[in-house]
């Protein structure tokens, strides 16, 4: 389901088994294939609570991925660019319970799922060609966090 539109407000938030990035991985694109690929770009949803967490399903999954791809790409020659999306606003976070986060909530959850993704991809180390990592600011998505962007842009931009 696409993150937006009018029938998202409807959607109860998922907790995957599969992260989108590990299926396209491991069962869309050929084995023979993963060598050969020279550019991937791997866009995450916004951060809800419980989308992921450690020892889940789908963060082992995720775990595993990472270490059956990192043989098979050619990393000197890849690159990695990963994208942590926020929501667009306050109103597409409310069903997930964002409305209620306190500052430090909102960053703490953010950073968390951050984290858990990102750090299994760290074991590709120093090895791959180029690496870009863009992450949506972990504020924005709690009552404080608008207000500032609303009333305070330079705070924004010191965060």
């Amino acid at each position: 389901m696409p993150s937006g539109g009018r029938f998202y407000k409807a959607a109860k938030p998922a907790v995957p088994d599969r992260l989108e990035a590990s299926i396209f991985s491991r069962d869309i694109v050929p084995l023979r294939m993963l060598h050969s690929l020279k550019f991937l770009e791997i866009v995450f949803p916004p951060a809800d609570l419980g989308y992921i967490s450690l020892r889940s399903p789908a963060h082992q999954d995720w775990v595993e991925t990472t270490s059956y791809v990192e043989d098979k790409l050619n990393l000197s020659r890849l690159t990695l660019r990963v994208y942590f999306h926020g929501f667009r606003s306050l109103s597409d976070a409310t069903p997930h319970r964002r409305s209620v986060l306190t500052r430090e909530e909102g960053m703490q959850t953010t950073i968390s799922m951050y984290e858990l993704i990102a750090s299994p991809l760290s074991q590709l180390g120093n090895r791959l060609g180029r690496c870009f990592v863009h992450a949506a600011w972990p504020w924005a998505w709690t009552p404080e966090g608008v207000s500032t962007m609303r009333n305070n842009i330079h705070e924004v931009k010191g965060d």
